[in-house]
């Protein structure tokens, strides 16, 4: 839709796509475990390699619509991009385990090799000749290669009701991010210590304290990387940031958890500093045109808890609860001046199973995320509810199971962005309500495990 000064409607188009996918994968691996002495030293080792190509073709199809919505104008604009994705990965891990004193030492190594390549075509409808042409400066072909390479160490001993846990791991990255079609490549090595320390205190059966402290790294993807927009809107363009940097999480916690024969009860406190913090930044053009990317925030810090408790009444009820709430604060001024948030949001969630009739196990979940205030603008409260019914048949060995994901339709959320004379509001809504049905039969012991897991 577009609008005058006024806030009138000039015009109003619609954009259309269908895409096919033709994927296909593979997986293989070997593995070996070697113990000399049982319960004194343990040595195992894997290697993988996974290889997936996903080609697709994507048609779009765009209408120019009267002010007023009431007829088409003129002939649609199509447009038909291939998408071809290559990906090929290599993991060599070896772990080894050692009873010392006690506690056990565990060490290791990982090694991560991959390589992941994409090659996108764009082809537009000329309405003069019939025949598609070429998109000049639509077409994107990447190649993105990381090489991680890891090692660990961790200690960890129990004695009484005492318990503590103390580790570091050492990593070394090289990732380059090379662009064929505009012949740049973004080279990004960086070296990591992430130290890890846990402890714990049981005064009694029914008393449990803990406290734990963790380095943790979230890197950006390929995606978040690519620079080229995709073709879904031309005036909403989604790119990457191929100068993108890994951000660091520091995450501290403290816990006390009480249990009765029935009920258990956890109040977790947190705090969280998040270094080089990856962030959605939106920027928004003269010509209303907006720009979706990814910065790194300097720091950006939030604070809070989370209490979970659980029940169970006999044989047919079986409920969780957890509620969680805290406050974040961020610091943009590196990305742009002034840029920062100061927010306070929180969520909970419920899963209940019940067995109100022999034979049969109804399971229903609630979720809900209040709204919250981000860097130049808000998400508002958005909140899903799944549910499941299970029969159990021939002696419990078979198990028959409806599931419907999303039950009332409500995953989604709305987000709003205001920069200087510019209003966005985006709505993001996906297939998310899925009915499944299955059966299951199971042999021996297997026959008890539960499948009706809404995780």
């Amino acid at each position: 839709m577009d609008l005058d000064g006024g806030g009138e409607v000039t015009g109003r188009s619609q954009r259309g796509r269908d895409e096919g996918h033709d994927a296909a994968g593979s997986d293989y691996r070997l593995g070996c475990k070697w113990v000399p002495e049982p319960g004194k030293h343990e040595l195992s080792a894997e290697v993988r390699y996974t290889a997936d190509r996903d080609p697709r073709m994507e048609h779009f199809a765009q209408q120019s619509l009267a002010p007023d919505g009431s007829h088409e104008i003129g002939m649609p604009q199509l447009q038909r991009t291939l998408h071809v994705d290559d990906n090929h990965a290599v993991t060599v891990q070896a772990d080894y385990v050692r009873p010392i004193g006690d506690g056990k030492l565990e060490a290791g190594y990982k090694g991560d090799i991959e390589t992941i390549g994409s090659d996108v075509t764009s082809e537009s409808l000329d309405s003069i000749t019939g025949a598609y042409r070429p998109d000049i400066g639509l077409d994107n072909t990447f190649a993105y290669n990381r090489k991680i390479h890891a090692i660990y160490g961790n200690y960890g001993l129990e004695i009484g009701g005492f318990g503590a846990q103390a580790g570091v791991r050492l990593e070394q990255a090289w990732t380059s991010f090379n662009l064929a079609t505009t012949k740049e490549a973004f080279d990004n090595n960086y070296f990591s210590v992430f130290p890890s320390a846990f402890i714990s205190y049981k005064p009694s059966d029914e008393l449990q304290l803990k406290a734990s402290y963790s380095r943790r790294i979230n890197r950006p993807d390929a995606g978040s990387l690519n620079p080229f927009s995709g073709y879904d809107d031309p005036l909403f363009r989604h790119v990457g940031n191929p100068g993108l940097r890994p951000e660091y999480i520091n995450s501290m916690e403290c816990g006390i958890s009480h249990f009765t024969e029935r009920t258990t009860l956890g109040l977790t406190p947190f705090y969280r500093q998040t270094l080089n913090a990856i962030r959605y930044f939106l920027r928004i053009d003269s010509g209303g045109v907006s720009t979706l990317t990814f910065e790194n925030f300097g720091v950006s810090t939030s604070a809070g808890a989370d209490l979970v408790a659980t029940a169970k009444l006999g044989e047919w009820l079986n409920a969780v609860g957890n509620l969680g709430a805290y406050r974040i604060v961020t610091d943009g001024s590196n990305v742009e001046s002034g840029l920062s948030n100061d927010a306070f949001g929180w969520n909970g969630r419920v899963n209940a199973t019940i067995e109100i009739i022999p034979g049969f196990d109804f399971q229903g979940s609630y979720s809900y995320y209040a709204p919250i205030r981000i860097e130049g603008g808000r998400i508002d409260a958005f909140s899903t509810a799944d549910f499941a019914v299970q029969k159990k048949l021939f002696d419990n060995q078979g198990k028959l199971g409806l599931r419907v994901s999303d039950l009332f339709n409500t995953a989604g959320f709305n987000i709003t962005h205001i920069d200087g004379g510019f209003t966005q509001e985006l709505h993001r809504k996906w297939t998310s309500r899925v009915v499944d049905l299955t059966f299951m039969y199971s042999f021996g012991s297997g026959a008890d495990q539960d499948t009706m897991n809404m995780e």
